[in-house]
């Protein structure tokens, strides 16, 4: 037994996830951690990013990265990705998953299907850093990350999916 001192007054319900819809969203890394895949014999790293504006503030939004498989390919796919996310943050080495943390960006997502007895969901399909340039393409972020110069107005596509 777990001893609480929890009053549900105080708490609002979680009520579910919907899944937000297809489009471009405005978003920060707010955790990271590895976690073991389902068949033990591997591991991904998970980044939960959360939107940072527009009606779907602070929805969480999760890349999973397979860092650790026995399929090359899913490996280099991840590392793909984790370098795409590098370039659109400007933190290009990385010694700890912290240190993309609170770095804002963009992802485009889209809605997934129910399948299998799982409800829709979103899938990370694209990067862009945040003022809508492609990975590598970008200019102007620091080596060290952070915002870049021109953040802290309204982002471009201020938080509204956008069907590029």
């Amino acid at each position: 037994m777990v001893q609480l001192n929890f009053d549900a007054n105080q708490v609002a319900p979680n009520t579910g996830y919907e899944p937000v819809p297809e489009g471009w969203y405005n978003v920060a890394i707010t955790e990271s951690e590895i976690k073991p895949t389902k068949d033990g014999e591997g591991a991904y790293l998970q980044l939960k990013t959360s939107i940072i504006d527009g009606p779907h503030t602070g929805k969480p939004i999760f890349v999973r990265l397979s860092i650790q498989n026995k399929n090359q390919q899913a490996v280099d796919i991840a590392y793909g990705e984790l370098s795409a996310i590098c370039h659109v943050t400007g933190v290009y080495q990385i010694g700890d998953s912290s240190q993309l943390h609170g770095i804002p960006f963009q992802l485009r997502v889209i809605v997934t299907p129910p399948k299998d007895g799982r409800d829709a969901g979103n899938e990370v399909k694209g990067y862009r850093d945040a003022r809508g340039n492609e990975p590598g393409k970008g200019g102007g972020m620091s080596q060290g990350g952070g915002r870049p110069s021109n953040f802290g107005g309204q982002p471009q596509n201020q938080g509204q999916p956008q069907n590029n």
